[in-house]
């Protein structure tokens, strides 16, 4: 990962702007923004490191159904456009934030999936 965002607009808006006149402060920045990336990192290492932390944030993840593709329907059973829309953009979100995890501590995420999905259980003897 790049220690800078890609573009001005994936900066938050409170976050410092690199300055061309004053070195000292841009190496500052650079300094925050290394720190700060270490101890996102150590965070949730944290959290995907112990059994109680991958499956809490499974069970986070499981509401948005990042891996499974679902029709909305009316009451009655008739297909429903913007229930679906919704139901892609909350899968949508969810593949986002697995992806984030994943490019962080795959080998976590991955054990993560293994103990909580049922895609990934094996069956018991």
């Amino acid at each position: 990962m790049s220690d800078e965002p890609d573009t001005p607009e994936d900066r938050p808006d409170d976050a410092p702007k690199p300055s061309a006149v004053d070195p000292t402060r841009d190496r500052k920045i650079r300094n925050r923004q290394k720190r700060e990336e270490a101890e996102r990192a150590e965070f949730w290492r944290g959290i995907f490191s112990s059994e109680i932390g991958r499956r809490e944030m499974w069970l986070l993840l499981a509401r948005l159904h990042p891996f499974s593709a679902r029709m909305g329907t009316t009451p009655v059973g008739f297909s429903d456009e913007r229930t679906t829309w919704m139901y892609l953009a909350e899968q949508l979100v969810g593949q986002h934030i697995f992806q984030e995890w994943f490019g962080m501590h795959a080998d976590l995420v991955l054990l993560m999936r293994q103990e909580n999905d049922p895609a990934f259980r094996k069956a018991r003897e």
